[in-house]
């Protein structure tokens, strides 16, 4: 649909409530599995940065965020210095900043106990798993599409 000029709009009034029943570890394989195939889609259509409504632009800039944040903890750690950390408290802050609006909407919707353990989650685990499914999509659409030309 975007492909033929369509956008995708999501209208403050209405009102969506996901029924799941997730535990922990299926909320962590179900992110690894959904961002595999959704890297794969992006890599395909080349919008990768797009909001394609699986998975937003502010999700994307968590992951690629992260991507950096431990690469720069990774060099302070060879370094034995803590220049790099404040590099990682910076892109935080920016993180943050990119996801102000949906961390005030929980915030509203759950108060701050809720706010302060879905933070957690989607700042220092989610991503993670995301990001572990992006580096499968990206081997798998390698692998499959540019390689083997499995799906045409």
């Amino acid at each position: 649909m975007t492909a033929a000029g369509y956008q995708l709009a999501r209208p403050a009034d209405i009102h969506v409530q996901h029924i799941f029943r997730f535990s922990f570890g299926k909320s962590v394989r179900y992110a690894v599995k959904k961002s595999k195939y959704w890297t794969m889609y992006s890599l395909h259509n080349r919008d990768v940065m797009k909001d394609s409504g699986a998975a937003s632009y502010e999700l994307k800039v968590d992951v690629s965020l992260l991507v950096i944040n431990v690469a720069l903890v990774t060099l302070a750690a060879i370094l034995r210095s803590w220049w790099p950390l404040v590099g990682v408290a910076f892109l935080l802050g920016i993180n943050t900043a990119v996801s102000y609006s949906l961390l005030r909407l929980i915030k509203r919707e759950q108060g701050w106990w809720f706010l302060l353990l879905a933070a957690g989650y989607f700042e220092f685990i989610y991503p993670f798993a995301v990001a572990f499914g992006s580096f499968l999509g990206i081997l798998k659409y390698l692998w499959e599409v540019k390689l083997t030309h499995r799906y045409k």
